[in-house]
């Protein structure tokens, strides 16, 4: 790290959070709906693009600092 340079120390694991968030959604709505017979490549589409958004809305923003910025 150079020195006068602060970064989230934090990110990393943010964002993985956010990933295993979203991934656990995904597979819950997914074994939910084919358990009960009704998964279709409409519902599996709308379960993707839910936990896809899931996802957009909970990544961390990467934010870092230098002197004079």
């Amino acid at each position: 790290m150079e020195r006068g340079f602060a970064q989230d120390t934090h990110w990393a694991g943010e964002l993985r959070s956010a990933i295993g968030v979203a991934f656990l959604l995904f597979t819950v709505l997914i074994t939910l709906d084919a358990g009960l017979g009704e998964l279709d490549v409409t519902r599996g589409l709308l379960w993707t693009g839910l936990a896809g958004l899931v996802f957009v809305i909970l990544v961390p923003s990467r934010v870092s600092v230098r002197p004079g910025c």
